[in-house]
């Protein structure tokens, strides 16, 4: 009886792996046409735009396009937005990002005047400008 059924069940195990590869893969798909109509920006923009190595950083030396900052910056500014009080590396976090590449956005938003900051060095915590 075991011989008979386990045949069965790895053909099936396959078969619900790869219908679930699939749909992940449409999923992800359909996700990133979405983000990418937008006009904020999210992160996940700007990570499906730029060559990233199997790690999720860029290739060493290679910088990123313009494009792939502002997008960053809108979506680290809607980071900010949705957590106001957060520091660094609770945004990132949140962002599934690297405190190093949130540097840039946040120093052009801070430039930009559009969002606010409290306290020093790691202890900096973010928010919207004129939001309480």
């Amino acid at each position: 009886m075991s011989s008979f059924i386990t045949p069965i069940i790895v053909r099936f195990t396959a078969e619900l792996e790869a219908a679930v590869e699939t749909a992940k893969a449409n999923i992800l798909a359909e996700f990133a046409g979405i983000s990418q109509a937008r006009s904020r920006g999210p992160a996940i923009v700007a990570k499906t735009t730029a060559a990233r190595s199997s790690n999720g950083s860029l290739p060493k030396g290679q910088k990123r396009t313009p494009e792939d900052i502002a997008a960053l910056t809108e979506a680290v500014f809607f980071a900010i937005k949705a957590n106001p009080g957060k520091r660094i590396e609770q945004l990132a976090e949140l962002e599934d990002l690297s405190t190093k590449e949130m540097l840039l956005p946040i120093k052009r938003l801070r430039a930009a005047k559009r969002i606010t900051t409290a306290g020093e060095k790691r202890a900096t915590t973010y928010s919207i400008k004129g939001a309480k």
